[in-house]
C-alpha cells in the first residue's frame, strides 16, 4: 500500500466521522425541536381545554370542600361538575369488566372523551387504577390528567389534601425521549 492510499482512507474514515458527528448533532436538534412543538401544543391545548368547563371524574372517596378549593385554586377556575362513580371491585371477578362498566356509568359518548377535559381521580388499589387508566387511554386517545393526594400531617383525624395534578399524557411523552 502506497502513502496516497494510506492518506486517503484516512480522510475517509475522517470524513465518515465528522459525518457521524454532524448525524448525531442535528437529531438531538431535532429531538428538541419536536419536544418544544410538543410543549407548545400541549400547552395551547391546555390553555384551549381550560376556557371549557372542568369536570373532575371520581372513582374512589369523596371529595372534601378543601380538597375541591384546592383544585379550582390551582387550575385557577371552577369545577363545573364531579362525576362520582362508586368503585367497589370484586377481587374475584375479572377487574378488566368491571372497570369498563364503571367508565360507562360515567356518561359520555365517543365526542365527550375525545374532546371534554375533565381530571380524573383513580382507585388507590394499584391493578384497578391501571386497568382504569388502559380503559381511560383507549377511549380518549391519550392519557387522563390525574390528582395525586396526600396525607395531611399533624391532624388527629386522617384527612388529605391535594398534592399535585398529573398530566400522565405529559409524563409519557416526556419519558419516550429517553429511549
Amino acid at each position: 500500500m502506497d502513502i496516497i492510499s494510506i492518506i486517503v482512507a484516512l480522510a475517509t474514515i475522517i470524513a465518515g466521522i465528522i459525518a457521524a458527528i454532524q448525524l448525531w448533532e442535528w437529531w438531538q436538534k431535532r429531538k428538541q425541536t419536536q419536544k418544544k412543538k410538543l410543549t407548545l401544543t400541549v400547552s395551547k391545548q391546555a390553555t384551549k381545554n381550560i376556557q371549557q368547563s372542568i369536570k373532575i371524574i371520581n372513582f374512589t372517596h369523596p371529595l372534601t370542600q378543601p380538597v375541591i378549593q384546592q383544585i379550582q385554586d390551582l387550575i385557577g377556575q371552577p369545577i363545573s361538575e364531579i362525576i362520582e362513580i362508586k368503585t367497589q371491585l370484586d377481587d374475584n371477578n375479572s377487574f378488566d369488566t368491571q372497570i369498563d362498566k364503571l367508565v360507562d356509568k360515567v356518561g359520555f359518548n365517543s365526542d365527550e372523551w375525545q374532546t371534554g377535559f375533565f381530571i380524573v381521580h383513580i382507585p388507590g388499589l394499584a391493578p384497578a387504577a391501571v386497568t382504569l387508566l388502559a380503559e381511560l387511554h383507549g377511549r380518549i386517545g391519550h392519557f387522563p390528567t390525574i390528582l395525586r393526594l396526600r396525607s395531611k400531617k399533624d391532624k388527629q383525624q386522617q384527612q388529605y389534601e391535594l398534592a399535585e395534578i398529573i398530566n400522565l399524557q405529559n409524563t409519557r411523552d416526556n419519558a419516550r425521549t429517553s429511549r
